[in-house]
């Protein structure tokens, strides 16, 4: 029943976490609630011991703009500087939209192959989170291979804690939203003698699990 997403985008990996909200007065607490998570996983902590996430690049809607009292108390909860530029002319603001255009594409993408219904796209945020975290940015230096041989964007922010190898099984076990797929049945134990698996529809990846 959500209408609303926020994307997230780390400047220096190109890593993307895609969440949504109801109502956009709900900004302010999905991004606390994005930083602490983000803050408690031990794969995200850098190895100098320092916090993640200081500095949020945002436009200035009325939900976090620099009139919002929630917004103010959410910065110093958390420790964290904001930036608002202006979308017609800081280049800031053209990477930030440019994001939001590959995670609208990714998800409409994703609706017209599965053939799913609107109210769908919840589902396909999840997988085009979950795929475009793990597909390299296109090669900007000189020195970068051109084969696609290069380093993921969750690769990258964790510091090679989700490791490449870990990376391409995870894309080669992934269906798209709305596929047939064969799936474990946790219920089933392994001393019985039932089917432990069966088949149902695609809606979300766990690792390298349908």
């Amino acid at each position: 029943g959500n209408k609303y997403m926020i994307t997230f985008k780390d400047e220096a990996s190109g890593d993307v976490k895609l969440r949504s909200m109801y109502l956009k007065s709900d900004a302010p607490r999905i991004i606390k609630d994005f930083v602490e998570s983000m803050r408690a996983d031990p794969d995200y902590q850098p190895k100098d011991g320092r916090e993640i996430i200081k500095y949020v690049v945002t436009d200035e809607p009325g939900e976090w703009g620099l009139k919002s009292k929630q917004w103010a108390q959410v910065k110093k909860e958390l420790k964290i500087q904001s930036r608002h530029a202006t979308p017609e002319t800081s280049k800031e603001m053209g990477r930030a939209e440019n994001a939001n255009k590959i995670a609208e594409q990714t998800i409409m993408a994703m609706l017209l192959e599965g053939n799913l219904p609107p109210d769908h796209w919840e589902v396909c945020m999840r997988f085009a989170e979950f795929v475009l975290a793990r597909l390299p940015n296109l090669a900007s230096d000189v020195n970068e291979s051109i084969d696609g041989d290069r380093a993921s964007p969750i690769e990258i922010a964790t510091q090679g804690r989700h490791s490449r190898r870990q990376v391409l099984r995870e894309l080669s076990y992934y269906i798209p939203p709305g596929t047939v797929a064969l799936v474990h049945e946790p219920k089933v134990k392994g001393s019985q003698l039932k089917e432990k698996v069966r088949y149902g529809i695609a809606w979300g990846m766990y690792r390298e699990q349908v």
